[in-house]
């Protein structure tokens, strides 16, 4: 056993049992997202066919494109102006905003 853990233990034994059983069950939440943390991580590098994401996530069969049309640029608004904002955007460095 090492003095750290040794250290450890008598600081617990000087815990009420009420802390003590706090402490046990913090470490046990501690113990349970770490193994589904674990879990997510093997799920996400585990290689999946486009079927089974398919399966998975059931994204919408888009039948029509004209149901992805959208209003978002105003008419009266010339459209150099959108480019001009376009190239402001991609040529501020997102980690100076931060």
């Amino acid at each position: 056993m090492t003095a750290q853990l040794q250290q450890a233990i008598q600081m617990v034994r000087s815990l009420s049992p009420n802390e003590q059983a706090e402490l046990l069950q913090v470490l046990a939440e501690m113990v349970q997202k770490s193994s589904l943390l674990q879990k997510q991580n093997q799920e996400f590098w585990h290689a999946r066919s486009i079927e089974q994401l398919i399966q998975e996530q059931q994204p919408p069969v888009i039948q029509d494109l004209t149901s992805l049309d959208t209003d978002f640029w105003d008419s009266d608004e010339p459209v150099d102006e959108f480019l001009t904002f376009l190239r402001q955007q991609q040529s501020i460095d997102p980690l100076e905003t931060l």
